[in-house]
């Protein structure tokens, strides 16, 4: 019995040492033999144009896999490729009162990400992601974008992040 319990133990730590168990924290498991992703620069197609909103997603999305993951980030031939358009920049008034006033408004960014695996074709997808939040009426969008801006990017990031390696 003793014997059998210190084999497993052996056994055990050679495979955790030998790097056959792969366990990360975040539970970030890329699939076998991926080992790097290319996240292209977004581009920027909503009617509503923030000049600084596509490269400020395209280093979040970059520093979300960065921080939470293993994969390498490349410029090029990436194991993984994501590519991703911002289809929608807006503001939309919500709760109507009696009046026909808003008591607030929507920010909304809704964006069109492509996920190509070139190890795997099968499992490439495009899909769009929104987030939202609300301000009051009475304050200034400028304002609100600056409070909010980067919240909502940072959801949305985190969106395409639990995607692509949820699908893992």
């Amino acid at each position: 019995m003793n014997r059998t319990r210190a084999a497993v133990c052996v056994v055990g730590a050679a495979l955790a040492l030998t790097g056959c168990f792969r366990y990360s924290f975040t539970g970030s498991r890329p699939l076998p033999g991926v080992e790097t992703i290319q996240i292209d620069q977004f581009v920027n197609l909503a009617p509503l144009v923030n000049p600084n909103v596509a490269n400020d997603l395209s280093e979040q999305v970059r520093n979300t896999f960065l921080r939470q993951s293993n994969l390498k980030l490349v410029t090029r031939e990436g194991d993984v490729v994501v590519t991703g358009q911002i289809v929608r920049y807006e503001v939309t008034p919500r709760n109507i009162t009696a009046g026909e006033v808003a008591a607030l408004n929507e920010f909304r960014i809704t964006v069109k990400v492509k996920y190509e695996n070139t190890l795997f074709p099968d499992l490439g997808w495009t899909q769009e992601f929104t987030q939202f939040e609300t301000f009051a009426q009475e304050q200034d969008f400028t304002a609100a974008e600056n409070a909010l801006l980067p919240t909502l990017l940072e959801r949305v990031s985190l969106d395409i992040f639990n995607k692509i390696l949820g699908d893992w």
